[in-house]
């Protein structure tokens, strides 16, 4: 990130998630993303919503792309925390697999948590100009591919994996994965045109 996007001070705002397993997930996001997601959660309120998706989508102030199967999920709670610049917000190592090469943490461009293994499955060195995934929220409206569908990841090796979408909990990835720089970049457009409209 540059460093005035790191220098800015940005209210800070924390998902906590409570799985059905016992455990939680922590998220920091920002109050775009968490208006978002209220309402999101609101519309899913409604007994008469149409919408088919099984997974609900996060984007961290980390730049982080993240799916949580609903089915998996017992509760959410936004948390509110001081203002904090970015450079100051510490990643949730919510699955313990971050390393650390001298003041750089290393966080792996894609980790999958899945409903009966304790251990997550994670990926690195990939290169989102040949292993882009084409993936969002609407794919898990697909009730064929939600069902018998499969992620297809290489892995560190070059070898081809094929994950099994219905034994996924939760993905998190990196963020050039799944939004390309030219998306992302007109994502973060429409936030700035939102702001000098409020």
């Amino acid at each position: 990130m540059k460093k005035e996007i790191l220098d800015k001070m940005i209210m800070i705002h924390t998902l906590r998630i409570d799985l059905m397993d016992g455990t939680f997930l922590s998220y920091n996001i920002d109050a775009y993303e968490k208006e978002d997601l209220e309402k999101y959660l609101e519309y899913r309120t409604d007994f008469s919503h149409d919408s088919e998706t099984t997974f609900i989508q996060v984007l961290t102030i980390e730049e982080r792309v993240v799916f949580i199967r609903i089915k998996a999920i017992k509760r959410l709670i936004f948390c509110s925390d001081p203002p904090a610049r970015i450079k100051e917000v510490k990643y949730h190592d919510n699955f313990q697999v971050i390393t650390s090469d001298e003041n750089e943490i290393i966080i792996p461009d894609i980790i999958i948590k899945f409903k009966d293994s304790s251990e997550p499955l994670c990926y690195s060195d990939l290169d989102p100009e040949t292993d882009y995934i084409l993936l969002d929220e609407e794919a898990f409206s697909n009730k064929p591919f939600r069902k018998t569908g499969f992620i297809s990841i290489n892995d560190e090796d070059g070898e081809q994996n094929y994950i099994p979408v219905v034994n996924i909990t939760c993905m998190e990835f990196k963020r050039e994965l799944i939004f390309s720089d030219e998306i992302w970049k007109s994502m973060e457009h429409s936030k700035d045109i939102d702001k000098r409209k409020n």
